[in-house]
């Protein structure tokens, strides 16, 4: 049996600030990031090393995933929300290891309000009025 490690936050995040470099708004009166990079980070990070990300945003779930692609007799792995590419690969945060992707996202739950980190042995269900990112 495996467990997903959960970030939760009230609200429902952005999915262009989540997935557009140099956009944040974090709300709080000393957000530990403010360049929104972070996050993709850790989405390159853990997909590039095998995990399982899906990410929820109120009622909707979203795989991260990723997806082949060449350049110059180059492969390299797109990092994907569902169906939609990213613009940025797996190699993102290439000095990055594993713990620095967690600890990037319990940052940034614990920069928004009333956020928690738990595991669970199930999926939580997409909820109205909740963000969650599960690993």
């Amino acid at each position: 049996m495996s467990e997903w490690v959960v970030f939760e936050n009230e609200g429902e995040a952005d999915l262009f600030a989540l997935t557009t470099f140099g956009v944040t708004a974090k709300q709080g009166a000393s957000p530990i990031g403010f360049f929104g990079t972070g996050f993709k980070y850790a989405m390159a990070v853990l997909t590039r090393l095998g995990a399982r990300v899906v990410v929820q945003t109120g009622e909707r779930g979203h795989t991260i995933s990723c997806k082949t692609k060449e350049s110059r007799g180059e492969e390299f792995q797109v990092v994907c929300l569902g169906a939609r590419e990213l613009g940025f690969t797996t190699l993102l945060g290439r000095g990055w290891e594993l713990w620095a992707a967690y600890r990037e996202l319990w940052c940034n739950t614990a920069d928004e309000h009333d956020g928690s980190v738990y595991l669970s042995t199930v999926l939580p269900k997409a909820q109205v009025g909740r963000t969650r990112v599960c690993v």
